[in-house]
């Protein structure tokens, strides 16, 4: 049976409790995506997700990916036009590792200006393979051609002009305006405790309302 929590902030917690299962999955969809840039930010909703797991005041980079390996799991996200997803996935006898760290990256991710200037040239190198890939190539043609002029319209990396004038600040401001309450949705399902969900309510109650 999957059921449905409103949160404090507007967030909604969605599970579906699976007794026979030996695993848990984790995740948080936030709806937004490229149809919030604008042409001079363009791809910085894919930037963001990117950033992330370059660190957080409790962890650097490197312990984000020595945590998840530590708990056999995975973590990891993903952007789409309209939505942007951070996951993890686990043995259920450690979710509440799984729980601290995805939800240390997802509120608490530095941004810090020398990783973007990193990360950048990484994603700049994404959309070059992107224009190799047939399959790719015709699906951002006829994006662009359906929704000529409009956000949707434009990749989900960006654009390499936008991409070159984009800074760690705009990310961070751009995660300030998009990621509240009411957008985000939290789910939970396999073989969780009652203790599990309590705490996820917990962790994501502090999500504002606007």
């Amino acid at each position: 049976m999957i059921e449905t929590t409103a949160l404090p902030g507007g967030a909604r917690l969605v599970c579906e409790h699976m007794a026979y299962a030996r695993s848990v999955a984790l995740g948080i969809w936030v709806a937004g995506g490229v149809y919030d840039e604008g042409e001079r930010n363009a791809g910085v909703t894919h930037a963001l997700e990117h950033m992330v797991f370059k660190g957080t005041p409790r962890r650097t980079a490197a312990a984000v990916a020595a945590d998840t390996d530590a708990i056999g799991g995975q973590v990891n996200a993903f952007t789409a036009k309209d939505l942007t997803g951070f996951y993890a996935r686990c043995l259920n006898t450690h979710f509440p590792r799984a729980l601290d760290l995805l939800g240390d990256i997802f509120f608490n991710a530095l941004l810090e200006e020398s990783d973007w200037e990193k990360e950048r040239d990484v994603i700049i190198d994404e959309i070059s393979l992107a224009k190799d890939n047939p399959e790719e190539l015709v699906c951002d043609e006829l994006y662009s051609a359906v929704y000529a002029g409009k956000p949707l319209g434009r990749p989900v990396p960006g654009t390499v002009a936008a991409l070159e004038s984009l800074t760690a600040a705009d990310i961070a401001a751009h995660r300030l305006r998009t990621r509240f309450g009411p957008r985000v949705v939290v789910s939970l399902c396999g073989a969780y405790t009652p203790a599990d969900r309590q705490a996820a309510e917990e962790r994501f109650s502090v999500l504002a309302p606007s």
